[in-house]
């Protein structure tokens, strides 16, 4: 069993090619400019992975700091940076434990990075580090994947991905109890003639809006908007998107 993106990393981007990142940039763009538009440039990229949006939003004008846990991913993330000549800061943290100082005038954390912290303490800590890097009227925006998502779409299913030279095949288990997703992924990487065989576990958990709006609160933060779709994203009732702006 290897660590979690450690072989990933790599096919990301190519699993992802599909994904309209531009329309999630031009969502949290729009955001800022409504909600916090006197707030600095500064912006935390939490969850960064390779740093598609951190590119993104660096190209948008502002100053980019990248939050992953993954040493792969930044690798990546800090190699296209340069190849589009992008200042970009990148930095390999646990979100749980953020660390990256204060005066920011917005946050991001894309793709249900937030459902990785499988303990409600972990959250707690996440988002009250967040609250304490950003400047009084700065905004917070992520997503979280629904109920309806894991009990029904990725519930005990399971997918195929088949790209020249890599197979990935991906097994769900969603534990109705702990509320917890585990995500078994067994990769086959070509290797001449050969296919090496390597495996990897994620593991997400669900937070309800009841949950997740008193952490919220009790961090300084109040819901702007909550949407269960944005344009060109994840189907309708999958996902909730919010948009809070520190007190």
């Amino acid at each position: 069993m290897t660590d979690s993106y450690s072989i990933l990393a790599k096919w990301y981007d190519k699993l992802m090619e599909d994904f309209d990142y531009k329309s999630l940039s031009s969502y949290y763009c729009d955001a800022i400019k409504k909600y916090a538009p006197q707030a600095p440039k500064q912006l935390l990229d939490l969850g960064c992975g390779t740093g598609t949006i951190s590119i993104l939003m660096a190209e948008q004008g502002y100053d980019v700091t990248g939050i992953d846990l993954s040493n792969e991913m930044l690798s990546l993330a800090s190699a296209k940076a340069n190849a589009n000549n992008l200042r970009i800061k990148y930095a390999c943290e646990n979100m749980a434990y953020l660390d990256a100082g204060q005066g920011y005038g917005a946050a991001i954390c894309s793709l249900d990075g937030l459902n990785y912290l499988t303990k409600k303490e972990e959250l707690v800590s996440c988002i009250s580090r967040v609250s304490s890097s950003l400047v009084s009227g700065g905004v917070f925006m992520f997503d979280v994947n629904t109920k309806y998502r894991y009990e029904s779409v990725y519930a005990d299913n399971s997918y195929v991905y088949d790209l020249d030279k890599f197979f990935l095949a991906w097994q769900n288990y969603y534990n109705y109890n702990t509320q917890k997703c585990n995500f078994y992924l067994t990769f086959f990487e070509k290797n001449g003639k050969a296919w090496n065989r390597s495996e990897e576990v994620q593991v997400q958990k669900y937070y309800s809006k009841i949950t997740i709006n008193k952490v919220l609160e009790e961090c300084d933060f109040a819901v702007m908007d909550i949407s269960d779709s944005v344009k060109g994203l994840s189907a309708k009732g999958e996902k909730d998107y919010y948009i809070c702006v520190k007190k």
